[in-house]
Formats: C-alpha cells, sequence, structure tokens
C-alpha cells in the first residue's frame, strides 16, 4: 500500500502543472514526537513512506503538509527535516495546560522556527474556525 500510495504521488507530481504533494493529518512521528527511534531508524512505517516520497520526488517539487501542531507532542517540528513546508490550522488548539494565548503564541513560534529552516508556511487567516471572535 505504501508504495502504490508513493507511486501515485510521484506520478501525480511529474505533471507540469503539478508544484507539490500536499498531505493532510499528517501524525506525529513517534510516541515521543522525535523523527528517528532510539536506535536510530526512522521512528515507523508512516515516517518511513514520507521519508521515502521526500527522497523520490524531484528537485522542483515541493512536500507540503498539514505538519506543525502545537497540541501534539513536540508540536510535529521533527518532520519537518523531511518535508518542504507547512500548512497550519487551526493554531489556537492548546495542550495541556496552555492558555489560548500561549497555543497562539506557540504556533507562532513554530511558523518562526520553519521559516528561519527555509521551509513554507501557508497559514490559515485566523487562529480559529467555526467561531465568532
Amino acid at each position: 500500500m505504501r508504495n502504490w500510495w508513493i507511486d501515485t504521488c510521484l506520478e501525480m507530481a511529474s505533471l507540469d502543472v503539478i508544484d507539490s504533494v500536499f498531505v493532510d493529518k499528517i501524525l506525529n512521528p513517534g510516541i515521543d514526537g522525535n523523527l528517528y527511534d532510539v536506535n536510530g531508524d526512522l521512528a515507523n512505517n508512516y515516517v518511513s513512506m514520507l521519508n521515502d516520497l521526500y527522497n523520490e520526488l524531484p528537485d522542483n517539487k515541493l512536500l507540503v503538509g498539514n505538519t506543525l501542531r502545537n497540541e501534539h507532542v513536540g508540536a510535529v517540528r521533527a518532520l519537518m527535516e523531511i518535508m518542504d513546508g507547512s500548512y497550519i490550522e487551526p493554531w489556537d488548539i492548546m495542550n495541556s495546560g496552555q492558555s489560548e494565548a500561549d497555543a497562539i503564541a506557540m504556533s507562532i513560534q513554530l511558523m518562526r522556527e520553519a521559516l528561519q529552516k527555509g521551509k513554507m508556511i501557508n497559514l490559515q487567516t485566523n487562529s480559529s474556525y467555526g467561531t465568532e471572535k
């Protein structure tokens, strides 16, 4: 199944009108949020699949995902090593013990970290959706 998914992404990305692959619902790499396990191997098969896709995409194509998420352990920032950027939605979801303001500040910090690494950020225009603020 992983090979089929990667091959399908590569086939679509080979079209001139396609400039990137977008992956929604990115999962945390490992339980501890790290990209690698204690043996130095990629954390799991999901991470291996994303890594394989990243390495097989042509240099002029991007791999972007709904990656950076404040509410997950480590904010999934480890996956930015194998992603060209992140879409961020909603960026005010709190993790344990955070206020909404802290969650928004952390999401902004995640964006800053990614941008400093040369990663692309696509964000929703407001911090939350479906609410009236």
